[in-house]
């Protein structure tokens, strides 16, 4: 299982300040040393032709393939880049960051770990929650040919799969603003793709499958975690102090009874889990439900794809009508609304 699937959103161009600086820098550094996928002669001709027929197949669906997945880059320690989450000590509320195109993020990434640990430090101090992530993959939604890392060449065929497929959903449909929802759906169309794809290929897809209903079963760990949180939080006849002990009790209970339920799970070599975790964790699987129901009124996947893609040209308009409101005359203004409403 792919232990991050966190997106690393490419949008420095846009920004001013140091920050955008420095990862510009760096991500300028890595696509001027990048080599055709062809070309690189210590990735196996197997994975080549693999990662060939995953984009023919995606292109089939409908996602926004391009030039992405094209080329290789090489960058330091093997690693792609380095992300904080945080989140509230008392409260299931993520700390968000904000930038043009995405909207807020609940999460940052950096191309190198101090300015990564230097940001997480910072928060620390504030009094909040963190959780820090080794990126394995990032998609740049459609701005820039997404470039494949030697990590995800080492990737089980379906592995590698899902992790495009789910990029590439990013490529295709991201709506400002909603993390979530945007993940959701990148993690419900992957693994409909992967399953479809290693059908087609005649590939056993039980360990694939077996993943998957290993991530179902966190999922559902996740919510009774949650749920008994909430309600600790919203005790009005706790001090904070008795709060933040009867928090440290609930972690340990949960953690107890899913090593119970998942022998395999190893809870000592794993980072801790606090507030920030536990929202970074329900990003990806929160919805799966609510789209498998919109999901089932389609005829397949290339539609359903399709679908999506027409949500996503609604919300481009709105956002291009909200954007030009200042330079539209009354009339024309009328006209791009009434476009919207129609739709």
């Amino acid at each position: 299982m792919i232990k991050t699937l966190s997106t690393f959103l490419l949008i420095f161009v846009f920004l001013p300040g140091c920050y955008v600086t420095q990862q510009a820098y760096w991500q300028t550094k890595l696509f001027l040393g990048r080599e055709p996928l062809e070309e690189v002669g210590s990735v196996a001709q197997e994975t080549k032709d693999w990662i060939g027929h995953i984009l023919k197949e995606a292109e089939a669906i409908g996602l926004n393939v391009g030039s992405a997945y094209r080329h290789v880059v090489f960058p330091k320690d093997n690693t792609v880049s380095w992300s904080v989450s945080a989140a509230y000590p008392l409260e299931l509320k993520s700390y968000t960051w904000w930038f043009p195109i995405v909207g807020e993020v609940p999460y940052k990434g950096f191309y190198d770990r101090r300015d990564r640990d230097e940001e997480a430090r910072k928060l620390e101090e504030k009094g909040f929650d963190i959780n820090l992530s080794r990126v394995e993959a990032f998609s740049s939604l459609g701005w820039f040919p997404d470039p494949l890392f030697p990590s995800m060449l080492e990737l089980k065929t379906h592995d590698l799969a899902h992790l495009l497929f789910h990029e590439l959903t990013h490529r295709t449909f991201w709506i400002g603003g909603g993390v979530e929802l945007n993940e959701n759906m990148a993690e419900f169309i992957s693994e409909k793709a992967t399953l479809n794809f290693l059908k087609k290929r005649n590939i056993d897809s039980e360990t694939y499958l077996k993943s998957r209903r290993s991530l179902s079963q966190s999922s559902l760990w996740l919510v009774d975690l949650e749920k008994n949180l909430q309600e600790l939080y919203a005790n009005v006849d706790l001090s904070d102090d008795q709060k933040k002990q009867k928090k440290k009790d609930i972690f340990q209970f949960h953690l107890d009874k899913r090593k119970t339920a998942q022998p395999h799970y190893n809870q000592s070599g794993d980072k801790p889990w606090n507030n920030a975790r536990v929202m970074a964790s329900k990003i990806y699987l929160g919805r799966q439900v609510e789209i498998e129901q919109k999901y089932i009124c389609f005829a397949g996947l290339s539609q359903f794809v399709e679908a999506v893609k027409k949500i996503k040209a609604l919300e481009d308009l709105k956002s291009c009508m909200t954007m030009a409101s200042g330079r539209l005359s009354p009339s024309e203004a009328f006209i791009v609304e009434d476009i919207v409403n129609e739709n």
